[in-house]
């Protein structure tokens, strides 16, 4: 048996690599290998590992190294091509970006409420002068959306028409973005005012619930108020309210405003009655709660007694007499009267638990006399009146006309009416629908 040898001990120099053990019993080496055998030279490095295919492999590398040439030449400039030709990734077209700077501005407009109120230009909605401009930009948004799907300002669209609602609630984004503003720069104007009436209605038009009661939360009662005692101290400061005054002032066939005297007024200036019986038509239609609606109700519609902010406590009389003029504790004017809001009343009423009535509620939808978006607002009602009215109706009767069916389930024509009776696995015969 040979003995075993370390490396370095092993013989070197010879030409003659180490048998492995296989080469030893076989008493032979391999031709190519005994053929790629070379001795080595002076000062290389001596690699007891290395294989004499790796080394003929390293050998043939350097022999190809030398004899590749490059076809490229390198004298070129790095970039071939003028650096006018690099282009960005994203192209500001037209179509893209609205094809102006100003809009491209307006769209990447930062909320308010994400911006923390450091002072950087998340807060750019803050300047009065901003707002005014993003106002215009809504206003274009608005009439693209128009253009496009070819409706008109105060058209309600159907609860069917997907892309129609869904453009309509990214204009109530931005509609939010600009409110936010307002409230934190504590703007009180009639900018104000426009841009929550503007909110409410949009949000009406869009469906969505959650962007109307937050317009309405800041719109009723709270910014008209606050905006009639603005103008009241300003026409103070500037005019003393003496009755000679009044007089002059007064024109034939000119009524109050409501602004003034909401009470006893049959004339409202502005749009809080339409925007008061909104906020009561969204708690019957959409919350479900008569109890809020009661509420919001004698609030809107009953005069509020101040109180003394500092009772038994005797005070300066400048400061009791400019009290006296103003409210003192006398009751103040409530906010709107009942007489202005009979459809909300009418509404509560078609709707309670004890005077249900589905088909005077049908009747109130197709209301010409009452502005669109009140309507709106009560037919979100609509798929639980039918619902309801459906069940009272099999409760009550064994058979009935298909006509009166389709006036208790708001359905009006007789195709319509089939229709629904055959979503409800209900067989029509000779004009006529079994109940049970």
């Amino acid at each position: 048996m040979q003995r075993y040898q370390p490396p370095h001990q092993r013989q070197r120099g010879s030409g003659i690599p180490h048998r492995s053990s296989a080469q030893a019993q076989s008493g032979s080496l391999n031709d190519n290998t005994v053929s790629s055998i070379r001795p080595l030279t002076e000062g290389e490095p001596f690699a007891p590992g290395l294989s004499a295919s790796r080394s003929r492999h390293s050998h043939q590398t350097q022999h190809a190294s030398a004899s590749y040439r490059s076809k490229r030449d390198w004298t070129a400039p790095a970039l071939a091509s003028p650096a006018s030709d690099l282009k960005p990734m994203r192209s500001s077209t037209p179509g893209r970006s609205g094809g102006s700077e100003g809009m491209n501005e307006m769209e990447m407009m930062q909320s308010v409420s994400r911006s923390g109120g450091d002072g950087a230009e998340g807060d750019a909605l803050k300047d009065w002068t901003t707002q005014e401009r993003y106002r215009a930009y809504i206003d274009e948004r608005i009439a693209k959306h128009h253009a496009v799907f070819s409706t008109q300002p105060h058209s309600i669209p159907s609860k069917d028409s997907a892309d129609e609602l869904q453009s309509l609630k990214s204009i109530v984004l931005l509609l939010r973005k600009l409110r936010e503003g307002v409230v934190a720069s504590h703007r009180i104007d009639e900018f104000a005012l426009e841009v929550f009436e503007t909110s409410a209605r949009i949000s009406i038009l869009a469906r969505d619930g959650p962007q109307l009661i937050s317009s309405l939360s800041g719109l009723i009662p709270g910014l008209y108020t606050t905006l009639d005692e603005t103008k009241g101290k300003r026409r103070a400061d500037d005019q003393p309210s003496t009755l000679e005054n009044r007089l002059a002032g007064l024109k034939i066939g000119q009524r109050t405003s409501a602004a003034t005297n909401a009470g006893s007024s049959d004339i409202i200036s502005d749009s809080r009655v339409q925007f008061a019986s909104v906020l009561l038509l969204y708690h019957l239609a959409h919350s479900n709660s008569y109890r809020t609606y009661h509420s919001t109700l004698i609030s809107l519609t009953h005069p509020t007694q101040h109180r003394l902010r500092r009772p038994f406590h005797d005070l300066e009389p400048e400061v009791d007499a400019i009290r006296s003029r103003t409210s003192g504790n006398s009751p103040t004017r409530p906010f709107v009267s009942m007489k202005h809001l009979h459809f909300a009343a009418s509404a509560a009423r078609v709707l309670s638990e004890d005077s249900f009535d589905p088909v005077r509620y049908f009747a109130l939808l197709s209301d010409s006399e009452t502005s669109p978006y009140e309507r709106a607002v009560l037919s979100w009602a609509e798929e639980r009146v039918r619902d309801k009215a459906w069940t009272v109706m099999r409760r009550a009767y064994l058979e009935c006309r298909v006509d009166w069916v389709g006036r208790w389930v708001g359905k009006m024509e007789e195709r319509d009416v089939h229709d629904w009776l055959v979503s409800q696995n209900m067989a029509v015969v000779n004009g006529r629908v079994s109940l049970r």
